[in-house]
C-alpha cells in the first residue's frame, strides 16, 4: 500500500446493493432489445459482476471475489428475475432509480480503490482499477448488445465522475482526513456529477468540438488583442516611431513653425 493512503473501507451488504442496482440495468437493457429469458440471464451477470471480475483478474487476487461469495451470484440472480418480472414497474419509476444507480457507481469505484490499496499498487493505478470496476461492466455490456457504450458517451459523466471521485478520495485521505470521511465525500461528489448530467444536462463536450472550440477562443483573443493598438503619437522619434502631428481646424496646413 502507498504511504499515506489507506483504502476504504465499504460495507458488504452496500457493495450488494451496487451489483443489484447494476444487474437491474443490464436486465432492463436485455429484455428491451428483446432477449429471451437466457440472454436476459447473461446479460445481468455481466452487468452486475463483470467490473470487478475484471478487476481482480488484473490484480490477480486469485478466484474474483464473486466465485469466491456466492452471495454476489444470488443478487445478481435475484436482480435478472426482478427485471425480467417487474418491468413496467421499473419503466415507471425509472427516475427513482437513477440515485441509486449514481451510488452504484461510487460505491464500485471506492470498492476498485480500496482492492488496489490493499494490494500494495501505487494511487494512480489504483484510481484506474476503480474507474474499471465502476464501468468494466456496462462496458462489456453495451458491447455485449451491440451498442455504443454509455460509458464512452457524451452527457453521462460515468467515467468523468469515476475519476474525479477516486481523485478526490486520494487527495482527502492524503491530506490526513480519514479515510471514512474521504469515503463519503468522494461518493457524494460522484453522486452530483452523475445526478447533474442526468437532471440538468451536464455533459463533457465532444471529442471533434474540442479543436473548434480552441479555435473560437483562440480567434477572439486574436481579436482582442488587434484593438488594443497604442498610437504612434505616444512614440517620439527618437524611440523608433513615426512622428505625427495633429491638424488643427484652425491651423493650416503642416507642422507648427511654418508660418
Amino acid at each position: 500500500m502507498e504511504e499515506g493512503i489507506s483504502p476504504a473501507y465499504v460495507p458488504l451488504w452496500f457493495d450488494l446493493l451496487a451489483v443489484f442496482i447494476a444487474g437491474i440495468s443490464g436486465s432492463l437493457l436485455a429484455i428491451k432489445n428483446r432477449f429471451d429469458p437466457s440472454g436476459v440471464l447473461a446479460i445481468t451477470l455481466v452487468a452486475a459482476l463483470g467490473g470487478g471480475i475484471i478487476r481482480d483478474v488484473i490484480i490477480s487476487r486469485g478466484p474474483p471475489a464473486a466465485f469466491e461469495n456466492p452471495d454476489y451470484l444470488y443478487v445478481a440472480l435475484g436482480a435478472a428475475g426482478v427485471g425480467f418480472l417487474f418491468l413496467r414497474l421499473i419503466s415507471r419509476v425509472d427516475r427513482w432509480f437513477l440515485p441509486m444507480d449514481a451510488a452504484a457507481l461510487g460505491v464500485y469505484t471506492l470498492v476498485g480503490m480500496e482492492k488496489g490499496l490493499s494490494a500494495n499498487l501505487p494511487v494512480i493505478t489504483a484510481i484506474m482499477l476503480g474507474m474499471i470496476t465502476a464501468t468494466g461492466g456496462g462496458l462489456v455490456r453495451d458491447l455485449i448488445s451491440m451498442e455504443i457504450p454509455q460509458v464512452l458517451r457524451p452527457g453521462h459523466l460515468m467515467l468523468t465522475a469515476s475519476l474525479v471521485g477516486a481523485c478526490v478520495y486520494a487527495l482527502l485521505d492524503g491530506l490526513g482526513l480519514t479515510s471514512y470521511a474521504s469515503a463519503w465525500i468522494a461518493l457524494g461528489a460522484i453522486m452530483v456529477l452523475r445526478l447533474g448530467s442526468q437532471y440538468f444536462g451536464w455533459t463533457t463536450p465532444e471529442a471533434g468540438e474540442i479543436p473548434d472550440r480552441m479555435t473560437v477562443v483562440g480567434s477572439r483573443m486574436l481579436s482582442s488583442h488587434r484593438r488594443v493598438r497604442i498610437s504612434p503619437l505616444r512614440f517620439p522619434r527618437r524611440f523608433g516611431g513615426q512622428q505625427k502631428y495633429r491638424k488643427r481646424p484652425d491651423a493650416d496646413e503642416g507642422p507648427p513653425g511654418d508660418d
